[in-house]
């Protein structure tokens, strides 16, 4: 049985290439996946940063944004943070994790709550028969797969514990466990937050004309 290795990628790559391909499609594997956690850091950042903004548009109506310079510093806030974090706090990760976890999990029922008593709900045949091709394709099928797109940065998660495989006891058998209840238990949770967000939502083209594009992806088909 294959090892299960820190460089995963590099690794089968290698593994499965003829000999004679090896080493350049194993170099090319591996700066691919250096080049996208890479990118993969700002692109968080920028993302926090538009929430921010949101936020305090949300909080303080009048307020403007013209220009980008204001994401700009949120986003080299933000980055510096998650650096400095993994410099000099990175022993206080366990921390970090549970609390994150808590949050995560104590977030998603106060908000779920919340909008199935509360908010005022669409009816069921709108939300599961009804979509919006909020980025003009003309196909709506096209339209999912292109907002497919924005949610595959998810699976980062479940990437990065192949990622801390050298770390485990019986890591072939207990990472893949792992990434799966990962993806299991985290795919139910957002299906559910995703309905009823649907639910929640009256009418789309004013939705969509009253929110920041920071948090929305208009290219998304969304039930409405």
């Amino acid at each position: 049985m294959h090892a299960v290795a820190n460089n995963v990628k590099t690794d089968w790559v290698s593994e499965f290439a003829p000999p004679s391909l090896q080493k350049p499609l194993s170099y090319a594997a591996g700066w691919a996946s250096t080049i996208g956690w890479i990118a993969g850091v700002p692109s968080c950042a920028t993302q926090l940063a538009g929430i921010i903004q949101q936020l305090i548009a949300t909080a303080n109506p009048d307020t403007t944004f013209s220009t980008q310079w204001q994401v700009t510093l949120l986003m080299f806030a933000f980055t510096f943070l998650i650096v400095a974090f993994n410099i000099w706090g990175a022993h206080h990760l366990p921390l970090a994790e549970g609390i994150i976890l808590f949050a995560h999990i104590f977030g998603f029922f106060a908000f779920l709550i919340i909008f199935w008593v509360m908010a005022e709900h669409a009816p069921a045949d709108k939300v599961f028969t009804e979509f919006y091709d909020g980025g003009g394709w003309g196909s709506k099928g096209l339209s999912t797969l292109i907002g497919l797109t924005s949610a595959i940065w998810c699976f980062i998660g479940p990437d990065a514990g192949a990622h801390m495989s050298e770390e485990l006891k019986d890591a072939s058998i207990q990472l893949p466990k792992a990434m799966m209840w990962s993806i299991t238990l985290n795919g139910i949770l957002g299906i559910t937050m995703v309905i009823s967000f649907c639910f929640c939502i009256q009418d789309v083209e004013k939705f969509v004309d009253s929110v920041s594009v920071a948090i929305y992806v208009p290219s998304t088909p969304l039930p409405c």
